[in-house]
């Protein structure tokens, strides 16, 4: 459909507006207009359609048939413009919107539901769209635009993606609350319970253990599993131990198992904040990423979790 290139929305006000005081000089006085201006707005808009919309006599005004027939058009178009600008205010404004974001597993469940909890109080409009997801999946996302912004530990350095430090987490095992262990040089290979190679965790700590010449065979693991809950479950059975960070550690899911913190070496894991080079975030997405950053800095955190300097200098 093609759409008259002169018609804007201010002769869609003028029209609408003298058809509803039947008067070119009532309707120039509300719209702060000249009555020449007004008046020349009309004949644009009635030039461009081709249609004359006013029968116009000294004493009156009055609507031709097709200015009736286009009247309550006009009127919808008006209410749908205003309806758009008060949108966007409101979305400025951060009264609605969605955040739309991809997390690793342990901060979707350990740290974000307290503050998605928060800041919904206070901005009940705003939708949110959350994905528990892996490192390597949270980039993608972000890089093709399926969420605003993604948080998670070990990443790949793209380009395109910027990677901020919010916090580390220090490594250590998991047990059950009688079968503590203290050191890296208590842990039975064939005893450890371990993440599967698609998680970040497993490809973290194969780096860090080539790293440290850790003494432990990674060709030799007997027990896998995808998730960090599926990994209590089988510690909480008696089936082994497990190496994991503290915050994944402090996840409902490990409540009634013991995390000690391990030592000689200090093994860390980085969580960053990731975003898509050169893509404006909206007011709700960074008022969310500025309430993170301030919980981190501000509220206890599980042992052997800390923010990092940065965050804590800018808060």
């Amino acid at each position: 459909m093609k759409i008259p290139n002169n018609v804007s929305i201010k002769h869609l006000l003028s029209f609408a507006t003298v058809a509803e005081h039947g008067s070119f000089t009532a309707a120039a006085n509300t719209l702060h207009l000249t009555q020449s201006t007004l008046t020349t707005q009309i004949k644009q808009l009635e030039a461009n359609v081709g249609l004359e919309l006013f029968d116009r006599t000294t004493r009156s005004v009055q609507l031709t048939g097709a200015g009736e027939s286009f009247l309550p058009v006009a009127q919808r178009l008006l209410g749908d413009f205003q309806t758009a600008i008060e949108d966007l205010s409101a979305q400025a404004q951060i009264k609605q919107g969605k955040i739309k974001l991809a997390s690793s597993p342990s901060m979707l469940s350990g740290v974000l539901p307290g503050l998605v909890k928060s800041f919904r109080e206070k901005q009940p409009n705003i939708h949110f769209l959350m994905r528990e997801e892996s490192a390597g999946h949270i980039e993608n996302l972000v890089r093709e635009g399926s969420v605003d912004f993604g948080i998670g530990g070990t990443h790949s350095d793209h380009p395109d993606l910027s990677y901020t430090p919010l916090l580390t987490d220090q490594y250590g095992v998991v047990t059950l609350p009688d079968k503590p262990l203290s050191n890296w040089h208590s842990l039975i290979p064939d005893q450890l319970i371990w993440l599967s190679t698609d998680t970040g965790i497993r490809t973290e700590l194969e780096r860090l253990y080539a790293q440290h010449n850790l003494p432990i065979d990674l060709g030799k693991i007997e027990l896998e599993v995808s998730s960090p809950a599926a990994l209590a479950a089988m510690v909480s059975v008696g089936l082994g131990a497990s190496l994991i960070p503290a915050l994944a550690a402090s996840t409902a899911a490990f409540d009634a198992l013991k995390f000690t913190p391990l030592e000689n070496p200090r093994l860390l894991r980085t969580i960053y904040l990731i975003q898509r080079q050169g893509r404006a975030l909206s007011p709700a997405s960074q008022s969310f990423i500025d309430q993170i950053k301030q919980h981190l800095c501000e509220q206890p955190l599980p042992q052997g979790v800390r923010p990092q300097n940065d965050l804590l200098t800018n808060f």
